[in-house]
């Protein structure tokens, strides 16, 4: 008989907690893979949003035949990317992304948000009439603003101071001869490399956890597995016959549960496509890994699955009598302990030496999240030896089956918990970071104020005044330092500012603003909130990443709980079944499975918190301390997989009962 159809026959004689068993493998796979695929999603569509704003920073050409400068406006507290390009040569000029000529001049083409925007505000349009809409091809997603003027050369526009920011580079450029509009890379201190990092990151972060939620998938029904195989072997199957079965159903798991998630992952695109980062959503498409990397994934997971569900099985060769008298596996505990003492100090030597450079902190990342891994079953054990003394001394007939469970199969019980020890490493990681200042940093909250040629600023400030009379605005225009507009670039000339009080109606400061774009165009103007809602763009993005991954890794423990609590009671039923029968009633058995579940999770659990604040110290050196916001993130995230993993184990407690005494 091949192995396949001998695997088939061993599975239906498995009868229905077999079944149960694989249907909640494939379904751990199918949570694995999408969240694995989502993740990889992320990262592609935040490195082509890098690829798709290349254009908006050009890069000067030898022989031009265009001009393109490139300002920042804003709407409603929202940044508005207005790009200005005149044609300097009677030949072929580029189009530009998204649109399928060179704009003409006087030509206005809007981006659908921000031509939404206006259509509702029509009294902050200082752009004139739209002569069309600019494609997705020129935007970094659905919900960013931006506004293509077509001007003549040489027109005062492209001749305007230039708003400076080294956090936002793709949104500010004087006027730069070009032949195309391939534009150059976001450098390394632009905002998009920024996200960049922080996707990285908040992927080493989701996808160790889901890893580690692949291979617990892999050992559910270990026992039971290898009870099988091992009788198998006992009544002559040979050693390729014991693997080619195990191999077989562990294959077959795994690509299914593999389809499973690539089918979770495209119903759950459209929905993740609509999370807004870096002051847009993103478009759906971006979110395809595309096929090689699918492939890739699905392959890899299997893989790792079937791998992790045959290697254990080595003792059924070995050894087949040892598995059917249920020995108890011995605990290496040295080489973990000498691994993890490894591992930190690697970690705080190269941190140290690389400061927060980005591959450093994810690789960091990645050694510490496997250090956890391997020290989490010598502390399962240690808590073991301690709950077996304990229950000795109370006689505590619950406790002491919790304590055999946890000296006899630690890896078994570190695995119940790992999602939920994971998820802590995440909140201690995240408790030391503070970003974000909340207020106006620079100039005032309500003063508008913009930035022209100190050599005309008289003539402007008459222009702009009369341009405000004329429009029946009550606002007055006056020279003054530099406040908001702080970062404007010296070295084109010296700067003068104009400022200007806005009305505290929205409607009558919308006017203002688009009054003054238009009597000045070109001329970067914001407040004090204008600029810092920007630069506290990042650090809110950041405070709902950080939401995200914490969100994915307690979603993430409580799958892990749940199908681990399940396979382990129809696991163990026989065990349980006889505990009954010997008079153990199901209230101790059930006990004993919550203490055999809660000792190694807080444990655990407070070991990662720690070992998270660690991991974060180097990359936040100036925040020694955690503030009250880490606090109760650490705190939140602790309830929330204790709670998570006590829901687990009260949704299979009807399902011990019926193993116990049926």
């Amino acid at each position: 008989m091949s192995a396949s159809l001998l695997a088939r026959s061993l599975a239906r004689g498995g009868g229905r907690r077999d079944r149960h068993t694989g249907l909640l493998a494939v379904l751990a796979v199918g949570i694995g893979v999408a969240v694995l695929l989502l993740t990889l999603g992320a990262n592609v569509a935040l490195l082509e949003r890098s690829d798709r704003t290349a254009w908006t920073r050009p890069v000067a050409a030898a022989n031009p035949v265009a001009v393109q400068a490139t300002s920042t406006a804003y709407l409603a507290g929202q940044p508005v990317t207005v790009v200005r390009l005149a044609a300097t040569s009677t030949g072929a000029t580029p189009a530009p992304p998204g649109l399928s000529a060179f704009p003409s001049p006087g030509s206005v083409w809007l981006s659908p948000a921000l031509a939404a925007d206006l259509a509702d505000r029509p009294e902050a349009n200082p752009f004139g009439p739209a002569t069309g809409r600019l494609g997705g091809a020129g935007l970094t997603g659905p919900d960013q603003r931006v506004a293509v003027l077509g001007v003549r050369a040489g027109d005062p526009s492209l001749r305007t101071p230039v708003w400076q920011n080294q956090l936002a580079e793709a949104d500010f450029s004087g006027a730069v001869p070009i032949r195309d509009f391939t534009g150059r890379p976001a450098a390394s201190s632009d905002a998009l490399r920024q996200y960049l990092t922080l996707g990285q990151i908040a992927a080493v972060l989701i996808v160790v956890p889901i890893l580690t939620l692949l291979g617990a998938a892999a050992r559910l029904g270990a026992g039971r597995r290898a009870q099988r195989l091992a009788r198998l072997r006992l009544a002559g199957g040979s050693r390729r016959t014991v693997l080619g079965v195990a191999a077989v159903e562990a294959v077959t798991l795994g690509v299914t549960g593999s389809a499973l998630g690539a089918l979770l992952y495209a119903a759950a695109t459209p929905a993740v496509a609509h999370l807004p980062v870096g002051g847009s959503s993103f478009f759906a498409g971006q979110l395809w890994v595309g096929v090689v990397p699918l492939v890739a994934v699905l392959l890899g997971a299997t893989a790792l699955f079937a791998v992790s569900m045959v290697l254990p099985l080595r003792r059924v060769l070995a050894d087949p009598l040892g598995v059917t008298e249920q020995q108890r596996d011995r605990m290496p505990v040295w080489w973990r302990l000498l691994a993890g003492i490894a591992a930190f100090a690697g970690f705080a030597l190269v941190t140290r030496r690389n400061g927060t450079e980005s591959m450093a902190v994810i690789f960091g990342l990645a050694a510490v999240f496997a250090v956890i891994a391997a020290l989490g079953p010598v502390v399962v054990h240690l808590l073991g030896s301690i709950t077996v003394r304990r229950a000795k001394r109370r006689a505590d007939a619950a406790r002491l089956i919790a304590g055999r469970r946890l000296l006899d199969d630690p890896r078994s019980s570190f695995r119940a918990v790992s999602g939920v020890v994971m998820a802590s490493f995440i909140a201690g990681f995240f408790a030391l970071f503070a970003i974000g200042s909340g207020g106006t940093v620079w100039g005032s909250a309500d003063r508008l104020e913009v930035a022209v040629p100190a050599a005309t600023a008289q003539h402007d400030l008459q222009r702009a005044s009369a341009a405000l009379r004329s429009a029946g605005l009550p606002a007055t225009l006056h020279e003054v330092d530099a406040g908001s507009l702080l970062f404007v670039d010296q070295a084109r000339g010296d700067t003068a500012y104009l400022a200007t009080t806005l009305p505290a109606d929205r409607k009558a400061a919308n006017r203002v603003r688009a009054t003054l774009a238009a009597a000045l165009p070109g001329a970067p103007a914001a407040t004090g909130s204008d600029v810092g809602d920007r630069e506290d763009r990042f650090a809110r993005d950041f405070t709902r990443a950080t939401a995200v991954v914490l969100i994915v890794g307690l979603l993430v423990a409580a799958a892990s709980a749940g199908i681990t609590a399940a396979a382990g009671v129809l696991d163990r039923r026989e065990t349980y079944r006889r505990l009954w029968h010997a008079g153990v009633p199901v209230r101790v058995l059930d006990r004993s499975r919550v203490l055999e579940h809660t000792a190694p999770l807080v444990g655990c659990a407070g070991l990662a918190a720690l070992a998270g604040i660690f991991a974060a110290a180097p990359v936040t050196a100036q925040q020694s301390s955690i503030g009250f916001g880490g606090i109760a993130l650490l705190t939140g995230a602790l309830a929330g997989g204790y709670l998570a993993s006590r829901i687990a184990l009260a949704a299979s407690r009807r399902l011990l009962a019926n193993a116990a005494t049926h």
